[in-house]
């Protein structure tokens, strides 16, 4: 595995906004990493500027992507005549959001191109096992599960949750297409106005939603601590997301976790309790659930809350995760060189 690496240049390449762990992935194999601003046109923009910065950057024999626009560079330099392998990280709803966006666009001209950049990929890091079964609905390929990890753990686990209010938590940005389900939260929520209840929404934009009143719109919060130790319940009807690190902060801060089974690691939530998994995120099957969930006595509550920290109190480490991750990315070069050379 060593002498693999030896003479091996990586060059990491992504849009305007970048998932931290992935950054750190990327140091952790010394790839060089080049960045692809946003403009008004994302799609002729962000051809033009791989266009660019393929001519600009010196070759790389790996290219590590995030971000399917950003395929665009290693393909140019194929068509420069340069051999190279290209890995994916797939961390985002590109193969398996089913509504409008990504693969399953209703813009025929979206899709093409998509599906003309997928066909490139030679192998892929996922988030997850879920995302793992999706990249493999469309292209085969050999496929690593590299999980994220999560930080603040000592933080999080002083967080003493209040059990006798029902206040819920959500944290998360809201984005024009809203993968998180932020809009299905507060549909829910307009269904119990009537009931005792609370739900803290935090994160970017948040503040400038409108909801019923029993929904706290706060927008973005640098110290979230009071929040946490306010809620019983963090909830997230997510329509899709490869690999939420809340299920993790959410489990290590004593919370009862509430996440749809759209979610990649959502096994986590199961193993606490199966009835904790939203099946269904319309607002109607939400607002059923809840009304369970606030029946609950404190005891019952307390009991879930100790069971999901030992539950995740010594997994998704920052320094074995990324260990586990260059292991695994050497391990998925070979693989590819192998079926190559078959």
């Amino acid at each position: 595995m060593q002498k693999q690496k030896q003479n091996r240049k990586v060059a990491f390449i992504y849009t305007h906004k970048c998932h931290s762990v992935s950054l750190v992935f990327a140091d952790s194999i010394k790839a060089k990493k080049y960045k692809l601003n946003k403009l008004s046109f994302p799609i002729i923009s962000n051809i033009i500027q791989a266009f660019y910065l393929s001519l600009k950057i010196p070759s790389y024999d790996i290219y590590f992507i995030e971000s399917a626009s950003s395929l665009f560079v290693p393909i140019f330099k194929r068509w420069f005549g340069q051999k190279n392998i290209i890995i994916f990280r797939a961390n985002d709803g590109l193969f398996g959001e089913k509504s409008k966006a990504y693969l399953y666009s209703k813009n025929p001209l979206k899709r093409v191109v998509l599906k003309f950049l997928i066909k490139h990929i030679d192998g892929a890091s996922t988030e997850s096992n879920m995302s793992k079964k999706d990249v493999l609905n469309w292209i085969n390929i050999p496929i690593e599960v590299n999980e994220s990890y999560f930080e603040n753990r000592d933080m999080l686990l002083k967080n003493k949750p209040n059990f006798k209010a029902r206040k819920f938590l959500f944290i998360g940005e809201k984005r024009p297409f809203d993968h998180k389900g932020v809009d299905i939260l507060i549909d829910a929520f307009k269904l119990l106005e009537k009931e005792d209840i609370e739900l803290y929404l935090i994160g970017k934009n948040t503040d400038k939603l409108e909801a019923s009143k029993n929904v706290k719109c706060i927008g973005f919060a640098k110290n979230i601590s009071s929040y946490l130790s306010e809620s019983c319940f963090f909830i997230e009807p997510a329509r899709y997301e490869t690999g939420p690190i809340t299920i993790f902060e959410s489990m290590m801060a004593g919370l009862i976790p509430i996440f749809s089974n759209n979610c990649g690691h959502i096994d986590c939530v199961r193993q606490l309790d199966n009835n904790l998994v939203l099946t269904s995120i319309k607002p109607n099957d939400i607002a059923k659930k809840i009304r369970q969930f606030i029946k609950l006595d404190e005891k019952k509550l307390k009991s879930s809350s100790i069971k999901a920290r030992k539950l995740i109190k010594d997994k998704y480490l920052k320094k074995d995760q990324v260990t586990k991750f260059k292991r695994s990315f050497w391990k998925l070069i070979k693989r590819i060189e192998e079926r190559n050379n078959a």
